[in-house]
C-alpha cells in the first residue's frame, strides 16, 4: 500500500511540472506573424517574446476582438526594461484564454525612454493649454469674473486636457494621472463665491487665475516627476487566427477506496488502482472556477474487493467493481473524488460460515473517495 502510494505521488508531482509549463510564440516584427505564422495558442496561457533594438524600453501587447467586431480591449500587458537589462528580446506574459477557432487584433507598441529636455518641452506645452482653458473658463465681462462652465465640468476637462497629451507616454511607475485634487476644485469653488455680483479690479483678478494656475502646475509637475517612454512604433496585426481546438476524450487513473459492508461491525474497507472516464461540467479556460474544477466521474477498480467474512465482492458488466461521483480538481490535474461504488458478491466463492447474516448475490452500492490524476486526449473524431 505504501509503495503504490509512494509510486502515485511522484507520478502526479512529475507530471503537473510538465502540465504547468507555458510555451511561447515569437514575434516577427517584419512578417508580422508568430511562430512563422503559426496559430496562436487557445485556450491557455502563453508567453510572448520577439526582437527590439536597445533604445526600446517597453513594449506593450494589446489584444482585441477580430473582423472588426469591436474596438474593445480585452487584456493588455506592458513589458519593462530594467536598468540592469540590455538584451535585444523581450518576452512577457499573455494570461487570457483566447477561443478556439477565431481571430484577434493585436497591437504591439514599442515605446523609448523621454529626455529630460522634451519632458520639459512637453511640460512648457501643456501648461499653456491649461492656463489658455483656465482663461477662457474665468470670463471677465464688465469687470466682473464669472465662470462659463461650471466646476465639475471644469475638472473633468482639465483631467482630459492632460490624460491627451500623455496618450503616447508610459510611466515607468505605473502611476496614471487621476485628475486634479480637492484643493483645485475648492479653489475654483472660492472664486466662484467671491466674485458672483461683486466687481473686482483686474489686479485681483489675475492674481486668482495666478493662483489657480500655480496650483494646477504644481500637481502636473508632481505626476511628471518620475521617468517616461515615448511611443516609437506600432505593429498593428489584424485578424490573426487561433489554433483549432480539438474536442478532448479526458481519462483518469488513480487509487480509492470503498466502504464495501456496513453489515459487518468495524469499518470494513478495501481499495485499488482504478481508471475511468472525467465529464468536466464547463471549460477551465473560460466557466466559473467551480464548474471548471467540478467534473462527473465514473470507471472501475483494477481488482475485487473482499470483506472481513472473506466474501468476495466484483461488480456487474465488466467483472470488476464499479464507481461513479463528482471529482474536484485541487491542482493542476490532479482530483479529489467521492460518490458510490457499485458492487456484486461472489457467492459462489463464498466460504462456509455459521455467521447469521444473510448474504445474497444482488447488486449493492458503497460510499467510496479517491483520488486521481487527468489525462485528455484530443483527435478530430471526438468533436
Amino acid at each position: 500500500m505504501k509503495k503504490i502510494s509512494f509510486t502515485l505521488l511522484t507520478f502526479f508531482l512529475v507530471f503537473s511540472q510538465a502540465w504547468a509549463q507555458k510555451q511561447t510564440v515569437t514575434f516577427n516584427y517584419e512578417r508580422s506573424s508568430f511562430n512563422m505564422d503559426q496559430p496562436l495558442p487557445a485556450e491557455e496561457h502563453f508567453y510572448m517574446s520577439g526582437e527590439i533594438i536597445p533604445e526600446v524600453s517597453m513594449v506593450e501587447v494589446v489584444l482585441m476582438p477580430g473582423k472588426d467586431r469591436s474596438d474593445k480591449v480585452l487584456y493588455r500587458n506592458l513589458w519593462k526594461r530594467s536598468s540592469q537589462n540590455s538584451s535585444e528580446s523581450f518576452l512577457l506574459p499573455v494570461n487570457y484564454n483566447l477561443r478556439g477557432g477565431s481571430e484577434y487584433d493585436l497591437v504591439i507598441n514599442y515605446y523609448r525612454m523621454v529626455t529630460d529636455e522634451e519632458i520639459q518641452e512637453m511640460k512648457v506645452a501643456l501648461f499653456q493649454t491649461l492656463d489658455t482653458y483656465v482663461a477662457q473658463s474665468l470670463h471677465l465681462q464688465q469687470r466682473r469674473m464669472r465662470m462659463l462652465r461650471n466646476v465639475p465640468a471644469m475638472m473633468e476637462d482639465m483631467h482630459t486636457l492632460v490624460n491627451t497629451s500623455f496618450s503616447h507616454y508610459r510611466n515607468h511607475n505605473n502611476i496614471r494621472f487621476e485628475g486634479f485634487s480637492d484643493i483645485v476644485q475648492d479653489k475654483l469653488k472660492l472664486v466662484i463665491k467671491q466674485n458672483s455680483g461683486s466687481k473686482q479690479e483686474d489686479q485681483t483678478d489675475s492674481f486668482l487665475s495666478e493662483e489657480i494656475n500655480n496650483l494646477i502646475h504644481t500637481e502636473v509637475d508632481r505626476f511628471l516627476d518620475s521617468e517616461f517612454s515615448v511611443l516609437s512604433d506600432s505593429r498593428m496585426i489584424n485578424n490573426y487566427p487561433t489554433e483549432k481546438v480539438k474536442s478532448a476524450l479526458v481519462l483518469h487513473v488513480g487509487y480509492g477506496g470503498a466502504f464495501i459492508n456496513d453489515k459487518v461491525e468495524g469499518l470494513n474497507t478495501a481499495s485499488s488502482g482504478m481508471a475511468g472516464i472525467t465529464l468536466p461540467l464547463g471549460k477551465q479556460a473560460f466557466a466559473p472556477l467551480l464548474m471548471s474544477n467540478t467534473a462527473i466521474i465514473a470507471g472501475f477498480y483494477f481488482q475485487d474487493f473482499e470483506n472481513d467474512l472473506g466474501i468476495r465482492a466484483t461488480g456487474p458488466i465488466v467483472g470488476r467493481p464499479l464507481y461513479a461521483g463528482i471529482g474536484y480538481k485541487l491542482y493542476e490535474f490532479i482530483r479529489i473524488s467521492g460518490g458510490v461504488t457499485v458492487l456484486q458478491n461472489e457467492l459462489d466463492d463464498t466460504p462456509a460460515t455459521t455467521n447469521p447474516i444473510v448474504i445474497d448475490d444482488g447488486i449493492y452500492f458503497r460510499p467510496f473517495i479517491g483520488i486521481s490524476a487527468d489525462i485528455s486526449f484530443r483527435a478530430e473524431f471526438f468533436r
